[in-house]
């Protein structure tokens, strides 16, 4: 069986979209991309700054343009998207279109770990406090979107190696 040549990860910040990208890619020898270093790259400043210099409107409208882009201009590749991409615009059906999505859903206890652990502070919509409650909020909010993907895969510790099971198995 083979995979897709263009995969999406979607999910909530910490749920570990790049960490299987950069492995999936790996495994597959396809050029992995995370939508917001295309963005910080792009833009010359990290995605904290871009929020608070020109706020999240601007953001959004940057993160679609880079979205249209990039699908244009790649044929191969596995792609972490950032948490909201799928949220704004026509995001979310542009890359239901173009690739296979997969929402990595990983439960709410696990992202609060997760994120209490990591640079929280470089996430500007969940930085500050009452993370669990913003998690619990932005997830309800987004999940709609989440479920457009062709594939979601569920659990605590999911592997690369598990979305590459679902991904040959429904090839």
């Amino acid at each position: 069986m083979r995979l897709p040549d263009k995969v999406i990860l979607i999910g909530m910040p910490g749920s570990g979209k790049t960490t299987l990208g950069k492995q999936i890619a790996e495994s597959l020898s396809l050029p992995f991309f995370d939508l917001d270093s295309i963005i910080e790259s792009s833009a010359g400043k990290s995605i904290k700054s871009i929020f608070e210099d020109e706020g999240e409107e601007y953001f959004r409208k940057v993160e679609s343009e880079a979205v249209k882009k990039f699908l244009s201009d790649h044929s191969k590749f596995i792609m972490s998207s950032g948490g909201g991409t799928p949220c704004f615009f026509d995001n979310m059906d542009r890359m239901v279109e173009v690739g296979t999505v997969v929402f990595i859903d990983v439960p709410e206890t696990t992202l609060v770990d997760r994120l209490h652990t990591s640079n929280i502070t470089e996430r500007p919509l969940l930085s500050g406090v009452g993370l669990t409650e913003k998690i619990k909020n932005t997830l309800y909010k987004r999940r709609v979107f989440y479920e457009k993907a062709h594939f979601t895969i569920t659990g605590t510790n999911i592997s690369s190696s598990e979305v590459m099971r679902l991904l040959e198995k429904e090839a």
